[in-house]
């Protein structure tokens, strides 16, 4: 058995070994939760760099959609216009 000095002695050392692994365990929590948060932060900054791309390519489409129905507005004044000019030579 052990003796009372032998039992001190123990638990001196299970003690001053868990202090030392203490900021071990609290290193390895802190580094999870620091990764957790890198991958976190990299997953919103791909994000944003698709939202941002798919919002580029709406603005486009939307501009060439304009475009196109300009160029349609103009064909169809023109057309009118003709019509109209042929309307007038004809009933005149």
């Amino acid at each position: 058995m052990f003796g009372k000095k032998e039992t001190d002695k123990q638990s001196k050392v299970e003690e001053q070994s868990s202090k030392e692994q203490e900021p071990m365990l609290i290193l390895q929590e802190l580094k999870k939760e620091e990764d957790a948060l890198v991958e976190e932060k990299q997953n919103l900054v791909a994000l944003k760099d698709k939202l941002r791309l798919k919002t580029k390519e709406e603005i486009e489409n939307k501009k060439r959609n304009i475009q196109t129905l300009k160029n349609e507005i103009a064909e169809l004044k023109t057309k009118c216009e003709e019509l109209s000019k042929s309307l007038k030579a004809i009933t005149g």
